[in-house]
């Protein structure tokens, strides 16, 4: 394992007992390190937001902004976000004929991040929209939900992924379980999956559905649309964030590198849990050689 500080490895300065990174979506990831040796952290006088990075076997943390460092008796713990603390920030912001990609950007920079969309179109534009004392991540976080699509915080940069784009991404690779295993845990929750989501406004109207729901409808009157095809849009968008949620399957295994948030994972074995899933989270314990994933299967009967 190879640890980066300010650019610099530092892993032979540093005798490192515990190394936890949580890669997800929808929020930022999060490293803990805990270390031997505390009084020789103090000398390299560390700051908020200064970069750190792991890499262990092909996996990379990419760029983390420190957060806090904190002695404990001979040890000391270091947290570090895949956002700098600016991404903290509450602030009231309005914005008119922005397109989801310029509204993205200026969240960015705002954060001294860079912005990028997967899957999803940046070139129709909002009529008018309201970041409502919201962050930059939350309010990215929003938007995106419309065009169907989850915010991923990584490496400096704030990226938008469609779930239709992480859907057509190759299986990284192919996991064998037994479904009544101890390190299995499957939930579906058809009671919350909804049949469909209507959004309307004073100038427009637009449904989606979803087939295999079976709870109500998600009534959507607050958003900015100013046509039917674009209510109907993200109305689909929201409906599919919101029951892709609905099956979720989490996995304990040995450390797995290519496993990474979004990424697509091919479960052989199972009669409920056969097939494709993507990630939602990938905890990776790079001491102890241990990964656990949360999977969720997309919902791909919302039309």
């Amino acid at each position: 394992m190879k640890l980066f500080y300010q650019g610099r490895d530092i892993t032979n300065d540093c005798d490192i007992v515990a190394c936890r990174h949580a890669d997800t979506v929808g929020r930022s990831d999060f490293l803990e390190l805990e270390m031997l040796h505390a009084p020789v952290w103090s000398t390299w006088k560390p700051e908020p937001d200064d970069a750190v990075q792991v890499t262990e076997e092909g996996y990379d943390t990419g760029k983390m902004y420190l957060t806090q460092v904190r002695p404990e008796g001979d040890r000391y713990r270091l947290w570090a976000s895949s956002t700098p603390l600016a991404a903290r920030a509450k602030k009231y912001k309005s914005f008119e004929a922005k397109t989801i990609a310029q509204m993205l950007e200026d969240c960015a920079q705002e954060c001294g991040m860079q912005a990028e969309l997967y899957g999803v179109s940046g070139s129709a534009k909002c009529a008018f929209e309201i970041r409502d004392n919201e962050t930059a991540p939350a309010f990215a976080q929003r938007i995106l939900r419309r065009e169907g699509a989850l915010l991923k915080a990584m490496n400096g940069k704030l990226i938008g992924i469609s779930i239709a784009y992480a859907l057509g991404l190759d299986a990284a690779c192919a996991i064998k379980l037994d479904e009544q295993s101890e390190q299995t845990g499957y939930i579906r929750e058809d009671e919350r999956r909804f049949s469909g989501a209507d959004a309307e406004t004073v100038f427009c109207r637009g449904s989606a559905q979803d087939a295999d729901g079976k709870a109500g409808r998600i009534w959507l009157g607050n958003l900015p649309a100013t046509s039917d095809a674009q209510a109907a849009k993200w109305a689909r968008g929201i409906l599919l964030c919101e029951n892709s949620m609905c099956e979720r399957l989490t996995l304990s295994m040995e450390f797995m590198p290519k496993a990474s948030a979004l990424c697509r994972i091919q479960i052989e074995g199972g009669a409920q849990t056969e097939g494709m899933w993507n990630v939602l989270e990938a905890r990776h314990e790079m001491i102890r050689h241990e990964t656990r994933l949360t999977l969720f299967r997309a919902a791909q009967s919302v039309r």
